[in-house]
């Protein structure tokens, strides 16, 4: 998501009626270009700072599928794009901006960083022109786009539900320990004993160490997001970050190909691809730049990078290949079986989740029972 600025304007029309518009832009005299409006007939302006969430994946395919069609086509950009952009409703508000843009002649990619769409995207988009070949990375964006959807609808939502579940139990398992306690301290002010097992010492000795554990855990949990990286690689041979590892090196590499593929067959130095690299993974990009400088061919140069192991077997030997359409349908061929690789990966991580969330909860269930449910059966006047 990007944080935007957007400009609500009171004017009077030519028609000597009072209107009301709505634009993204930087500034007030922006806002006024991009809906041409004088400032003579402008009553009043607001502002205010917005988040620019992203449309659906499908909204964002059916806008590429409908640019490919307008390139297909032989018209020039300002002769087509406006029309795509008045079918979406989602899209609407950003309308005068990119007329605005369109009269300064900016290429496509640089009107698809108005709308609210991947970014990664418009970066495969702007490396293709940069190439002369707009067609072909609006197709790898398309290629992307359909992945990500592919690997959404058949995990996030079962991930969404299981982080639920795991923060419902957390919840209740701070929360319960405390009521507990209470009610054996009730029940022993009213005369009464209950023998207590295990599970009711534990759920004691968390109600007495709730905010220490509680500040553990969110300190676990930031610790770990914030060197996720570096725990990855160190741990990337030990089960379950092997399984995280595997799934961000695999993505890694479906990035590099997404780059890659359109630029080799537009026949661009290896060099100039790199730095088109860098505005997806600088770092990764940096090394690559290194090795390459020593004379290394491509495919030596990524088996030293943080990549697949599927992926650097496949590209092993791609530099002794004869000609230019059996390398092209190597890296089709790596890239399709990256995503079966990468859709198997998110299907584990989420069964992972899920066990997790599963365990969690089973513990919950089980110091309740044996910790406060079972022990009121032997209730007694001390």
């Amino acid at each position: 998501m990007k944080i935007v600025r957007t400009f609500k304007v009171k004017y009077i029309d030519p028609l000597s009626q009072e209107k009301e518009s709505e634009v993204i832009a930087n500034s007030k005299k922006d806002a006024l270009s991009f809906l041409n409006i004088p400032p003579a007939s402008v009553i009043s302006t607001s502002s205010s700072i917005k988040l620019k969430s992203q449309v659906s994946l499908t909204v964002q395919l059916q806008l590429l599928t409908r640019v490919i069609g307008g390139i297909l086509s032989g018209e020039q950009l300002p002769n087509y794009f406006p029309s795509i952009i008045d079918d979406f409703h989602e899209f609407a508000r950003f309308k005068p901006v990119i007329d605005g843009e369109l009269k300064k002649s900016k290429p496509l990619s640089e009107l698809l960083t108005v709308l609210p769409i991947d970014e990664l995207c418009i970066k495969i988009i702007a490396n293709g022109e940069r190439a002369g070949k707009v067609k072909e990375s609006v197709k790898s964006a398309q290629d992307f786009l359909k992945l990500r959807k592919k690997i959404d609808a058949g995990s996030k939502s079962g991930l969404k539900s299981q982080i639920f579940l795991a923060f419902v139990a957390l919840l209740t398992l701070f929360w319960l320990p405390a009521w507990i306690v209470d009610f054996y301290v009730s029940m022993e002010s009213s005369g009464l004993s209950i023998d207590k097992t295990l599970s009711t010492h534990i759920l004691f000795f968390i109600d007495a160490h709730r905010a220490k554990m509680i500040v553990a855990l969110v300190a676990s949990i930031i610790a770990s997001f914030v060197f996720r990286t570096q725990l990855t690689n160190s741990l990337s041979k030990l089960y379950p970050f092997s399984l995280f590892y595997g799934l961000k090196a695999t993505n890694d590499s479906i990035l590099f190909l997404s780059i890659f593929t359109p630029l080799f067959r537009s026949g661009i130095p290896v060099g100039e691809f790199t730095n088109a690299y860098k505005s997806v993974n600088h770092a990764n990009a940096k090394k690559l730049n290194t090795i390459l400088a020593k004379g290394v061919s491509i495919d030596d140069a990524v088996q030293g990078l943080q990549f697949s192991n599927s992926f650097k077997t496949g590209m092993r030997g791609f530099s002794k290949m004869g000609d230019a359409e059996s390398k092209t349908n190597l890296l089709e061929d790596l890239f399709d079986s990256l995503t079966d690789e990468l859709i198997i990966f998110a299907e584990r991580t989420g069964l992972l989740v899920k066990m997790a969330a599963n365990i969690l909860m089973y513990i919950v269930i089980l110091l309740a029972t044996f910790g406060f449910l079972l022990p009121q059966l032997t209730i007694g006047v001390s």
